[in-house]
């Protein structure tokens, strides 16, 4: 071509030979509208590619599949495509933009898509026996994770893992899993509650190992003003918030 030299795959117009349709984009930990920087994305569709391929767990490329997904006019790193989902992370510092799918088939239509300062959304992919799609809220004194059958007790130590928590300090690069040293704080703070009891936070920031994956540590007071089966545990950051109902004992 007049631009010079590319290599194409022999199966290039083989499977995909139409353009991509996005029919939506959510967080990737409980599926809701909200997205912030540095947060894990789903997006849902038809005709992403001919392939299934997963990027690995340490480095995300920008190219997966035969596909890229552009915001704002820069590829963001993928983690899994297949021809009807595509798994991705927002780079960290990125706002809202224009979204948009480039395969061997062509390029799917804009999709707008609000970028919010911080989205905080806790992981429902946790598993006790026969019990699946738990939220990732964790127990330190036995390391299991909150059920009707393990509840909160005053005086716990909790870890919650979530993601969409905005941009951290120190700053990672987009698309690779986090260091252990230094660990990365979030830039804003949240705030957590328990009923209407608030929450120490002793950390939040990214998970080591993992890409686009955050932690919240709290400890509950000795005292809490609200027990039950369903109380409220509410995390509020930077005017966005997420909320589930948890099983707590009192003294």
């Amino acid at each position: 071509s007049t631009s010079g030299l590319q290599i194409l795959p022999l199966t290039f117009d083989d499977a995909v030979t139409v353009a991509p349709i996005i029919s939506a984009v959510t967080n990737s930990a409980d599926f809701s509208a909200n997205v912030a920087p540095g947060g894990l994305i789903t997006i849902r569709g038809s005709q992403f590619s001919s392939v299934t391929e997963s990027a690995g767990m340490t480095r995300w490329p920008t190219a997966l599949g035969e596909v890229c997904v552009i915001l704002g006019g820069n590829a963001i790193p993928l983690g899994y495509v297949s021809p009807t989902e595509i798994r991705g992370q927002i780079p960290f510092g990125a706002s809202a933009g224009i979204l948009s799918i480039q395969s061997a088939g062509g390029k799917s239509e804009s999709f707008n898509l609000p970028v919010l300062p911080a989205a905080p959304a806790i992981f429902h992919s946790g598993s006790a026996g026969p019990m699946t799609g738990i939220a990732t809220v964790v127990r330190k004194k036995n390391n299991e994770l909150v059920t009707a059958s393990n509840p909160i007790h005053p005086e716990d130590e909790l870890v919650i893992y979530l993601t969409g928590m905005g941009d951290v300090s120190p700053l990672i690069e987009s698309g690779v899993a986090a260091p252990a040293d230094p660990v990365s704080g979030v830039v804003i703070a949240p705030q957590v509650a328990l009923g209407s009891t608030n929450l120490d936070v002793q950390f939040a920031g990214t998970v080591a190992g993992k890409i686009g994956v955050y932690r919240i540590d709290v400890k509950v007071p000795f005292r809490v003003n609200q027990t039950g089966w369903e109380v409220p545990l509410t995390i509020n950051q930077g005017g966005s918030t997420s909320q589930l109902l948890v099983r707590v004992i009192g003294n």
